[in-house]
């Protein structure tokens, strides 16, 4: 799902998962947030306090997922304008590549991820905006634009808010990552029992 306008020209609602080259294994010594990514995730759950519902617990599992598919997102573009949409991942990292069909029916394909490359035995349910100002690719997408694209679509905040298909849905986990101009997060059910990113120093 796209929405466009003069200062935001594509935004994307995504229920995905990402694989990433990392047995369950394996740690990221250094994972943390950055103080934009951290206002993000105390952002959403600042919307979600005005909307009755509760605080997402910050997820180490699904942070690594959502940095990992912001990141591919930046520097590889695995998507187009008709076959593959920004649930999709690149052929240029050590995970599976997958062309996320516009009609979802290979949504497996990205479902199944955090199970696959991290800890986390859920599913992941992923939302993602780009942004860009004409053609300045260099400015890093803030906190508050890429919240406020997702509050202003309907998929976006649903998955937000716990609305329409997701009303029954408890999120116990969430995942943060802003890189360059693609902001990605990732809510799941189960909840993640390692111990939360730590916030980058400065």
């Amino acid at each position: 799902m796209c929405v466009g306008n003069e200062t935001f020209e594509m935004i994307y609602y995504l229920l995905t998962f990402f694989l990433i080259g990392m047995s369950p294994s394996d740690s990221i010594d250094d994972l943390c947030l950055s103080a934009n990514e951290k206002s993000l995730f105390e952002q959403i759950n600042f919307v979600r306090n005005e909307s009755g519902l509760s605080d997402v617990s910050l997820s180490r599992n699904l942070t690594i997922v959502a940095k990992l598919h912001a990141a591919d997102l930046q520097e590889n573009k695995p998507y187009d304008e008709k076959l593959c949409n920004p649930h999709s991942w690149s052929d240029q990292g050590v995970w599976k590549a997958c062309c996320y069909r516009p009609d979802h029916s290979n949504a497996e394909c990205m479902w199944k991820k955090p199970a696959e490359i991290t800890d986390y035995e859920g599913d992941g349910y992923e939302i993602v905006a780009f942004w860009m100002s004409g053609e300045d690719l260099s400015q890093e997408i803030s906190h508050d634009t890429a919240l406020r694209m997702w509050l202003d679509s309907p998929g976006h905040s649903n998955v937000i808010l716990n609305k329409m298909s997701f009303a029954e849905v408890e999120w116990n986990a969430v995942g943060i990552a802003i890189t360059g101009n693609y902001a990605s997060v990732w809510f799941g059910v189960e909840k993640d029992d390692a111990p939360p990113p730590r916030i980058c120093s400065d």
